[in-house]
């Protein structure tokens, strides 16, 4: 079920009423260089232990730090225990430095360690910065010992998890026993308002049943279906509403008795053919199930008066026990029966009622109003408390934090496993608090292994098109997996031409659903549901009939060979467009009795008509035919790795290649949004290769060469007629081979959350990067999960580990040609200890092994000291030209040259095997980054130079300040962005700072840049001014001049804001859409405000 956004009153945030301007005046001169302090000291609470006579001694020689180049260092045995520290300058407290704005009460950094350790404490006193590196630790050390074999796993795949889905609205689909078309027998007399039958009105029961199904599972056979999916089928009030507003409950989201099923769909028994019929088939029963909320059979009141309209707060109103005790709910959220409080109809905002006493739950427990959350109507307010707790559109929220909740449907759906379904559609689950999740999913899954069903597989549905916000319900629950929201908005968006490098972005994202018992590849994608609408209604405006049917197949050709288990929303296969979302997106695949739908269009412009619509020889049947059959004879397709290959700005071609472990065998994948034929170079995996061709739709013949080459460094070319896809397979059984380079980049840096673990590992060969963590100076590795190809990455959830605790990460990648390589880092919980790579350098232990995560690596590398490369240009591993983490995400690099005209790169990983260039050599128009691109030129006009770079470790954007000037988006949203406080002209909330590069925009055309800010913080209204340079004497408001502010108004939160600033008009426009796609774009609206004031440096 769908979370409809509705647009509650809007919370406005307290903003600031002034208006920034330049500030006038001459620039300041640099300041003069700083005497060296006469000491450095390591101050902490475990300064004895070093040998002081006391702790916290500012001046105790044991921990004096010691100035090697640039950085002073002090190596301390540190033993086991809870500690902190601080660096104190010249003997005393006036000058100390710690971890500021940190949240620690006195800027001490925590340091917690699991053992006795060996720490290098390293110290910069230029930027105060303070970094630690156990001693133990050698970056450069890639030789794989034998405790490193027990991380070498495979990914992680689910052997039920490999299904062709068929998506069945039991009432819509066929009706085979007309007799139950009005429900109960006691239904049979009265009108539609009792038994909910009228098959004229798209809101009431049609009479599709299970029975229908059952006689047509050759027809869903037949589309190469391996799983049926079947909305929720249990017995649902049938009617909701009065007059024009009323409707049925034949979508079945009001349950009333969640141990029978609808007598309109059919009996239990019925229930159970269907699943001993399909087994025989070989498909499997997938149930839609529903704990959120029952059908709408309290009434609320009392509170503030809206019978439950509006939602009340825990804030406004705590729940109180029935001593009148008040408590917040989440707190006891998961605990045992024993520890809830005990509650009476007296204990919410609103008085529960049930006014019907025929109206009855079952099972018995139900009926309990004390077990809803009785708080009113949801604001559907992401991250506020009313999406868990509110009323979904008037349907009784149930309590899932009380424990007799959790027992109960626990219960519930155990005795439906027993039926012998193969798993369950959770519906509305980002509506129910996470601790239900936990419980009620191991339960679920613990009957089923103990019923022998240990493949029984659970996919849950939460509306949102972020990976980040979609995976904790498969990461931190017993959950398999969940539909990919983020996946059906990108093929959309392809399907209608859109930008390929959106599903290069989004498939980066799977990372987040990594871990050592999920994987994206486990994900159910679709391309169009009940609740949003067809793919066909939302190509509607993308051509005439035929160009939209060639999209609606290119659509499901992207759908089937791409990762994850591919979804068809039934009819969708008929061509079924549909007039819009909702009730408009359920057609009868009967002959339908509603005229509206007599007249709509299918996909192709075809009329729906009056008939049935079982045709197996439709053309997107045939599609959907071929294409499973192609994913059956090719297991690569259905279970292997999908590694990126080549994505365009704009409409074009979009390849991967697709690698089975086992097999090693390359199919390389490429499709064309564009409407006429595109060709490309790219590379493959397998070098010194002949591909054919085995699949393009048969429908527009053989367009595409039937075979490619490959030559010594695994390039090819690739030619793609247009909204085509093709996929060729290496031939005679030749693996996949060529070995990379790269490891860990993480070298002290904070962990937090879901802390990324990122890698520079290369991407012109297929590798398999298997990740560990321990706290430092355990034994004992813990595997964190096994990520397939380039810039291999995991996120490690770090939330129960205590602040200032070392960990210590371990990978062991595996390449094309057997080779086992390992590295190893370590991060800091909660701190950024991170240590530069410089001061690093200057250890014996690590002084010829470290490489730097990136670099600039061009034909002037020489003039600034590098050795390698050629005679020390185009020097990959160059420390004096290494880009260096800005807190914003980005790496900078400010090199100081002699005028000249010159060429660069940006290399990764210490070597050429991951690096980015231009699209064409010479000048460019967009600061992308492409894949093993060409030279990009620049001049350099003054002597002395300072040309600061740019690069973006995961959208590979870069650029430099001779190219074109920085342009930020200072603001009221900075502090949200986490855009650093009281440093670079910013406020103490890190607001209006124009240096900060979390807001930058990069170049996307001529004289066109733009950003996409996914941070947006809550609900309201923001101020914000172009600036050029990362400064004030140069910005601009809506007037072209720096006078007044942009206002942007924020309504939603969980949005993403993507700006375009043109240069030559001077003029800034925004979008604001979910995840993926634009949706609403907002015109630039001046804030003229009363006062103005000048920003000194």
């Amino acid at each position: 079920m769908k979370t409809y956004r509705c647009h509650a009153r809007r919370i406005f945030t307290a903003l600031t009423t002034l208006t920034l301007i330049t500030a006038g005046g001459a620039l300041s001169r640099p300041p003069a260089q700083a005497a060296d302090p006469s000491s450095v000291v390591i101050a902490a609470d475990f300064q004895t232990k070093a040998g002081c006579t006391k702790d916290w001694d500012p001046a105790c020689s044991q921990t004096q730090m010691e100035k090697q180049g640039k950085f002073y260092s002090k190596k301390v045995k540190v033993p086991k225990g809870d500690w902190n520290f601080k660096v104190v300058l010249d003997g005393d407290w006036k000058t100390s430095y710690g971890a500021p704005g940190k949240g620690y009460t006195d800027d001490n950094v925590p340091l917690k360690l699991a053992a006795d350790a060996e720490l290098e404490f390293i110290f910069d006193p230029e930027s105060h910065h303070i970094g630690l590196r156990p001693t133990q630790i050698t970056t450069g050390d890639h030789e794989v010992k034998p405790e490193d074999r027990e991380l070498i796993k495979a990914p992680y795949r689910q052997n039920a998890a490999q299904n062709n889905f068929y998506f069945v609205l039991t009432d819509r689909f066929n009706n085979g026993d007309t007799q139950n078309d009005r429900g109960d027998a006691s239904a049979e007399q009265g009108d539609r308002a009792q038994h909910g039958f009228d098959p004229t009105s798209k809101a009431f029961y049609h009479g599709g049943d299970i029975k229908g199904i059952i006689q047509k599972l050759d027809y869903i056979q037949g589309l190469g279906t391996t799983a049926i999916w079947l909305t929720p089928s249990f017995k649902n009030k049938a009617v909701q509403g009065a007059g024009n507003d009323a409707s049925a409950g034949y979508h079945g989201y009001w349950i009333t008795d969640f141990t029978q099923i609808d007598p309109h769909l059919g009996t239990n028994q019925d229930m159970k053919d269907l699943i001993k019929a399909a087994h025989e088939k070989g498909m499997k029963v997938y149930f839609d199930i529903v704990t959120n909320h029952t059908a709408d059979l309290i009434q609320l009141a009392g509170g503030n008066g809206s019978n439950g309209s509006t939602y009340v707060s825990q804030q406004e109103k705590p729940y109180k026990d029935v001593n009148g005790k008040e408590f917040r709910l989440e707190d006891y959220a998961g605990k045992d029966a024993s520890e809830f409080p005990k509650l009476n109809e007296k204990s919410f905002p609103y008085t529960p009622q049930r006014t019907n006493p025929a109206e009855k739950m079952t099972p018995d427990w139900l009926n309990d109003v004390t077990l809803y959350h009785n708080r009113g109507n949801s604001m559907f307010d992401d991250g506020g408390e009313s999406v868990i707790m509110g009323d979904f559109f008037g349907l009784d929220d149930l309590m899932t934090e009380h424990p007799t909740v959790v027992d109960g449907m626990t219960k519930i759906y155990n005795e439906w496993v027993d039926y012998g379904l193969d798993g369950f559609r959770i519906d509305t689950v980002k509506h129910v608090d996470l601790a239900f999740w936990k419980q009620w999913t191991e339960r679920v899954h613990q009957h089923a292994v103990e019923k022998g069903m240990g493949d029984f597989f659970m996919f849950g549905e939460a509306y949102n098109f972020s990976p980040e916000a979609l995976s904790p319900f498969v990461r931190e629950t017993h959950m398999d997996a969940v539909l990919d929201f983020a996946f059906q908005n990108n093929a959309v968006d392809f399907a209608k031409g859109g930008d390929t490098n959106k599903l290069k972005s989004l498939f980066y994202g799977d990372d987040w659903y990594t871990t050592t018992r999920s994987d994206a590849a486990v994900l159910s994608t679709f391309l169009g549901n009940h609740d949003m609408g067809r793919i066909g209604s939302l190509l509607q405006n993308s051509g005439d009939g035929a160009e939209r049917l060639r999209r609606d197949q290119l659509a499901h050709a992207l759908l089937y060979l791409t990762r994850g288990q591919p979804v068809v929303y039934y009819g969708d296969e008929q061509g079924f467009a549909g007039s819009g979302s909702d009730k408009d997106a359920r057609q009868d695949m009967f002959a339908t009795k509603v005229t509206d739908v007599h007249n709509e269009q299918l996909v192709n412009g075809d009329q729906f008509g009056t008939g049935d619509h079982f045709k197996p020889d439709a053309p997107v049947a045939k599609t959907i035919t071929e294409l499973a059959k192609l994913r059956k004879e090719n297991k690569a397709l259905v279970e292997g790795a999908q590694i990126e290959r080549y994505a365009t700005s704009g409409a074009g071609i979009y390849a991967f290649s697709r690698v089975n472990r086992e097999e090693k065998q390359e199919y390389l994948v490429a499709l064309n949004n564009a409407t006429t034929t595109r060709e490309v170079d790219l590379n493959a995996l397998t070098p010194n290769a002949e591909f054919e061709r085995v699949y393009i739709s048969s429908i527009y013949g053989n367009e595409a060469p039937t075979s490619l080459t490959t030559d010594n460094e695994a390039k090819t070319h690739v030619t793609v007629p247009g909204l085509t896809a093709v996929v060729y397979k290496v031939k005679n059984g030749k693996q996949v081979t060529g070995s990379v380079s790269g490891g860990l980049n993480i070298v002290g840096q904070e962990l937090k959350g879901d802390a990324p673990i990122m890698t520079t590992v290369g991407g012109n060969a297929w590798s398999e990067t298997n990740f560990g963590w321990r706290k430092l100076g355990e034994k004992e590795w813990n595997y964190l999960g096994t990520d397939t190809g380039q810039d291999a990455r995991i996120f490690h959830n770090v939330r129960d580990l205590e602040p200032g605790t070392v960990v210590e990460y371990r990978t062991v990648t595996v390449d094309g040609d057997n080779k086992e390589t390992a590295s190893h880092g370590w991060g800091v919980v909660g701190v950024d200890l991170a240590v530069d790579s410089r001061a690093l350098s200057v250890s014996a232990t690590t002084a010829s092994a470290t490489v730097p995560a990136a670099v600039v690596a061009g034909n002037f590398t020489k003039d600034l000291g590098c050795t390698g490369g050629q005679e020390g240009n185009w020097d990959p591993t160059c420390a004096a030209a290494e880009l260096r983490d800005d807190s914003s995400g980005w790496k900078t690099a400010e090199l100081t040259l002699k005028p000249g005209e010159y060429e660069y790169k940006i290399a990764t990983g210490g070597s050429w095997d991951q690096s980015y260039g231009a699209l064409s050599e010479g000048t460019r128009e967009s600061d992308e980054g492409i894949p093993d691109g060409k030279n990009v030129k620049f001049q350099v006009t003054q002597d002395k130079q300072k040309v600061t770079f740019f690069y973006h470790p995961e959208t590979h954007e870069f650029f430099n300040t001779a190219e074109h000037r920085v342009i930020t988006l200072p603001g009221t949203m900075g502090g949200a962005l986490e855009c650093p406080a009281n440093v670079e002209k910013s406020d103490a909330y890190g607001n209006w700072g124009p240096a900060c590069l979390a807001t930058m925009l990069t170049r996307t055309g001529a004289h066109t840049y733009g950003t996409r800010l996914p941070k947006v913080p809550t609900p309201g209204d923001y101020q914000l001014k172009v600036a050029y340079d990362r400064d004030w004497q140069e910005s601009y408001g809506p007037d072209g001049r720096g006078d007044s502010n942009y206002l942007v108004t924020v309504a939603e939160s969980g949005k993403v804001l993507s700006y375009k600033w043109d240069e030559q008009t001077k003029k800034l426009t925004w979008t604001t859409s979910d995840q993926g796609a634009s949706l609403v774009e907002d015109a630039a609206m001046p804030t003229e405000l009363e006062e103005s004031v000048a920003l000194e440096n």
